[in-house]
């Protein structure tokens, strides 16, 4: 309400609270207080379609799932790797391609081949196949199947913004080495990217040609 009143200058005779309470609850998909400023954006030119028109998260209360086998330094990679991509948990303009409906519901070769691609860009290096598989479980559409079929991304703003608190039955311990292993897997990430671009800039610049502006032999 502050940046609506004060930054945006909207007038309670223009915007009242309550209508504004209710477009960030329409917003925040994962009932964690925040909205995203393309959110905002996206909002202003598409109106209530922009936001996932499925029912909320129930918000703090929900808890992922650990799958089996995982422990807290897989955890802080996966989060690691969603929070260099996802700063703002925005989920939904990435994975619009693959979310045709808008509801959040992705199959689960879908949503791998977006998380390889165009969604989040992530390598093996980034995020290798058993973590990936991790992070597949724990945001299974319907937990607790034999199989996961169907992922729900606006788990992933879940993760990206809450971190261990969003996964069961961790403790505080885990919890801490869990921040410090994502802290770690995030700037490597960051940093490869942001060598990556250097590389890919530097190679696009125009290269002096060896043969030109040699310098004249001297006297013998």
């Amino acid at each position: 309400l502050k940046f609506l009143r004060e930054d945006l200058d909207v007038p309670r005779t223009v915007v009242r609270d309550g209508d504004a309470l209710e477009l960030l609850k329409l917003a925040d998909v994962d009932d964690y207080g925040t909205l995203a400023l393309d959110d905002l954006a996206a909002f202003l030119e598409r109106g209530p379609r922009a936001f996932y028109n499925a029912q909320a998260l129930p918000g703090k209360s929900i808890q992922l799932p650990k799958p089996p086998g995982s422990d807290s330094q897989r955890f802080g990679r996966v989060v690691g790797a969603l929070e260099a991509r996802l700063e703002n948990g925005d989920t939904r303009s990435r994975f619009a391609a693959v979310d045709h409906d808008g509801d959040g519901k992705v199959k689960v070769e879908a949503f791998r081949e977006a998380v390889r691609g165009s969604a989040l860009h992530l390598t093996e290096e980034d995020l290798d196949e058993e973590d990936l598989d991790a992070l597949v479980q724990m945001i299974d559409k319907n937990p607790g199947g034999r199989k996961v079929y169907e992922v729900d991304v606006r788990k992933l703003a879940l993760l990206s913004k809450r971190g261990g608190d969003a996964i069961s039955d961790l403790y505080d311990a885990e919890k801490q080495f869990l921040r410090k292993t994502a802290n770690e897997r995030k700037k490597a990430i960051q940093r490869r990217t942001a060598e990556d671009r250097y590389t890919t800039w530097d190679a696009a610049q125009p290269k002096p040609d060896p043969r030109q502006n040699i310098p004249p032999l001297g006297q013998r």
